[in-house]
C-alpha cells in the first residue's frame, strides 16, 4: 500500500505554518532535519486526495515556497515524526514538549505539556520563545498574584508560562475555532494554578475595564497593531505590554505606532530576525 509525501526546505519562521497545514489536513506524520536554510520538512498522508488538498492550501499560503510531492511505501510515519521530535527551551529552566516526550528537568526546572496539533505555539518559534522570556522578566516588576491576557493564545502556552512565575488570573483568547480542542487538552495536562480560562472570540468580552497587569501577543503586525486601542483599555495604570511575532525590520515602524497610541518601550529583545518589545503606558 502507498503513502504519498509533501517535501519543501524552510526558514525557521515557517515552520508551524507548515506543520500547522499538514495537521488540518490530517497528515499521518511527519519528519523535520535542520538543513542550511533552516528546516527540510516532509509530511505524510495516507491519500493522494488530501495531499492534493494540503498541497494547494499551502500554495495559497505561501505561494514562493518550492514544494514536491511524491508518491512512497507505506510506512508509520507518525512513530517516526514522534522519534525526531526534542522539547523546546522556551525560556531558562522551562521546556515544552507533548506528554508522551518528557524532558530531562532538575527540581527547579518547569515542564509545559503541550500537544503539537493545529494551534500555534508549540515553543519551537523563536517568537514563542521571546514572548516567554519576556513574561519571566516582567513578572518580577508585576503585582503578586498579576492578571495576564494573552491575544492570539494558540496553544495557550504563554497562559501556562505565567502561571508558573506567578500569575493568579490568566486569559487567553483566540478568533480561530479550531484552537478550542487542542487547548482543553493542554489545560488539563498542566496544573492550574491560576483562576481564569480560554476563550474563542475578540477582545470585546472584556468589556473594556482596565482588568489586566500584563498583556502579551505573539501575532504578526498586521494581526496584532490594530489591537492597540484595545489594549490600552485592558492594562491597568502600571501595565505592561509584551508584544511579540515582530520582524527586525519592523520594529522601527512598531515603536512609533506603540508611542502614538500612548505607550513608551521599556525593554527589547531579538532573536534570529525577530524583535520582541516590553511596554508600559506613558
Amino acid at each position: 500500500m502507498s503513502s504519498y509525501s509533501l517535501f519543501c526546505e524552510i526558514s525557521p519562521d515557517l515552520k508551524e505554518i507548515v506543520i500547522a497545514n499538514g495537521y488540518s489536513f490530517g497528515m499521518s506524520g511527519s519528519l523535520e532535519e535542520a538543513s542550511e536554510k533552516g528546516f527540510k520538512i516532509t509530511c505524510y498522508y495516507k491519500d493522494v486526495d488530501t495531499l492534493q488538498a494540503a498541497l494547494k492550501d499551502l500554495q495559497e499560503s505561501l505561494p514562493e515556497l518550492m514544494v514536491s510531492t511524491a508518491e512512497i511505501q507505506d510506512e508509520d510515519w507518525n512513530a517516526k515524526w514522534k522519534e525526531s521530535m526534542k522539547p523546546a527551551t522556551i525560556a531558562p529552566g522551562v521546556f515544552a514538549s507533548p506528554v508522551w516526550l518528557p524532558p530531562e528537568i532538575s527540581p527547579d526546572e518547569h515542564w509545559i505539556r503541550i500537544e503539537p496539533k493545529m494551534a500555534f505555539g508549540t515553543g519551537h518559534h523563536a517568537t514563542t520563545r521571546l514572548a516567554a522570556r519576556g513574561i519571566r522578566r516582567t513578572s518580577n516588576s508585576l503585582p503578586s498574584r498579576y492578571a495576564l491576557l494573552d491575544i492570539g493564545c494558540g496553544s495557550g502556552v504563554l497562559c501556562f508560562m505565567a502561571e508558573l512565575f506567578g500569575a493568579g488570573f490568566t486569559a487567553g483568547i483566540d478568533i480561530d475555532p479550531v484552537c478550542a480542542e487542542n487547548l482543553a487538552e493542554n489545560r488539563s495536562n498542566n496544573k492550574q494554578t491560576a483562576r481564569g480560562g480560554f476563550f474563542v472570540g475578540n477582545l470585546d468580552i472584556f468589556k473594556y475595564s482596565p482588568i489586566f497587569d500584563c498583556v502579551v501577543m505573539n501575532m504578526i503586525r498586521t494581526e496584532s497593531e490594530p489591537c492597540l486601542d484595545q489594549i490600552l483599555k485592558l492594562l491597568k495604570p502600571a501595565g505592561r505590554l509584551i508584544w511579540s511575532g515582530i520582524l527586525v525590520e519592523e520594529k522601527k515602524l512598531v515603536i512609533e505606532n506603540a508611542i502614538r497610541k500612548g505607550f513608551r518601550l521599556r525593554e527589547e529583545t531579538t532573536e534570529e530576525e525577530w524583535w520582541c518589545g516590553e511596554f508600559g503606558i506613558a
